[in-house]
């Protein structure tokens, strides 16, 4: 979203629309900042089906040249679906197994799926395929989890961590 008469190279134009799919639309911002961010957040919603309805605000739009915006909305359906009648009451321990625990509606299925048990995160990694195979859900916990625990992993794990773990499964 781009300033009205603000100029952008014709490379810019080209590429984004060519590798992006996506377009550089005027909108007013200086003039009109309540209907930049009208056009904006109406953009955000299309492309989320409702979902994301609110992206940016009127203060932000008054100061703005070019907002950059994308957004990505999956529904994908599992290449084996859980069976909803198979779904129950289990408990879950946030703060670790043995302690308190809190009754859940848990998912459950039986077969081969991709795992592996991590030594050197003390995790493991699950992955569930999406139809078509070309996405996947990977579920990482660490061993004898707790709040604390995890909050510990998440700060530590990065994408080439995750990627390792995934070439292993």
């Amino acid at each position: 979203f781009v300033q009205e008469g603000f100029p952008l190279n014709g490379g810019f134009t080209y590429y984004s629309n060519r590798y992006y799919s996506s377009n550089a639309t005027n909108v007013p911002f200086a003039a009109n900042p309540a209907k930049a961010v009208a056009l904006i957040n109406a953009w955000a919603a299309r492309s989320t089906e409702g979902r994301i309805r609110d992206i940016v605000s009127e203060s932000v739009a008054a100061e703005a040249e070019m907002i950059v915006a994308s957004a990505l909305y999956f529904k994908g359906l599992w290449s084996e679906p859980f069976e909803p009648q198979a779904t129950e009451l289990k408990p879950f321990y946030p703060d670790g197994y043995g302690r308190e625990s809190k009754l859940v509606p848990s998912m459950s299925t039986v077969g081969c799926y991709p795992y592996y048990d991590s030594p050197e995160l003390d995790a493991k990694i699950v992955g569930l395929s999406y139809q078509g195979n070309k996405s996947a859900l990977y579920i990482i916990q660490p061993n004898n989890s707790t709040r604390q625990r995890m909050q510990e992993f998440q700060r530590r794990l990065t994408p080439a961590m995750i990627g390792e773990l995934v070439s292993k499964m």
